[in-house]
């Protein structure tokens, strides 16, 4: 009992809550967040998972699937998706915390498999909604909700375009002391092999060879004499082509390289 304006009140006891209704008409007890009563919002059914998903996994240090990532308060399954789709393409993404998101080819060495239900459940490790859709499940606490992507193809280097031949890989001179082939150059922000070959053709160049992922050199011989070195193509090394995400279009110090024998 406490006393307020002169008044001598009741307000619960040991174990005892005193209890009112609220009598004001326009009150929904479900209507708002800013109204609600106390009582519980009106249960939202789980959605059934898609076809392509692969199951609940943990995702603790190094990350399940660590290549891009992104945050959203809108997070779904489906905006997870686009967001992986876009960039070089991935294999797998998943959801974490409800509004995380991460792309993938691969899963980490140290990740678990949990649970691979196909039908969704709130007794999952992957059970918190989605931001943006309640109805979905996006992962749980260090647990990841993970999805593959059927159509995924795997970048691969061109065998050939047209009647240029692949000849693997080339690696640039080392400590920058010149180019790997010596002539015409050109770059893109939409390279591809077919852009690069039609390029040097033009330039009447036999050899054609993408490296970064957007620069294109042409020369008619390899400069071996300065440390240019044809090898095998270490395709984990490779980046793919901005302007076709199956194609493979160099990387680092490291070139695709074509040769035609005719122009």
């Amino acid at each position: 009992m406490v006393e307020s304006l002169g008044y001598r009140q009741n307000c619960g006891g040991y174990s005892l809550i005193d209890l009112y209704n609220n009598t004001d008409p326009a009150f929904v007890a479900n209507g708002s967040e800013t109204a609600n009563g106390g009582l519980p919002v009106p249960y939202t059914p789980l959605a059934p998972f898609a076809d392509n998903y692969v199951g609940c996994y943990t995702d603790l240090d190094p990350r399940t699937l660590n290549s891009n990532n992104t945050q959203a308060d809108d997070m779904t399954v489906e905006v997870c998706a686009a967001f992986c789709a876009g960039g070089p393409g991935y294999r797998y993404y998943g959801l974490e915390y409800g509004s995380q998101c991460y792309c993938g080819n691969a899963f980490a060495s140290v990740a678990q498999l949990l649970n691979t239900t196909s039908s969704p459940t709130n007794d999952s490790v992957c059970s918190i909604r989605c931001a943006g859709s309640n109805p979905q499940l996006c992962g749980g606490a260090n647990a990841l909700s993970v999805y593959n992507v059927t159509d995924f193809v795997v970048p691969a280097p061109k065998p050939s375009v047209g009647k240029y031949r692949s000849q693997g890989c080339l690696t640039d001179p080392p400590n920058d002391i010149g180019r790997s082939l010596i002539g015409p150059s050109t770059d893109s922000p939409n390279m591809t092999n077919e852009l690069c070959i039609k390029y040097c053709l033009g330039q009447e160049m036999h050899y054609a060879a993408i490296e970064y992922s957007t620069q294109c050199f042409c020369g008619n011989a390899v400069n071996s004499a300065g440390g240019a070195q044809s090898i095998s193509c270490p395709v984990s090394n490779l980046t793919t082509c901005p302007g076709n995400k199956k194609e493979l279009c160099g990387g680092p110090n490291l070139m695709n390289l074509f040769f035609s024998s005719t122009l």
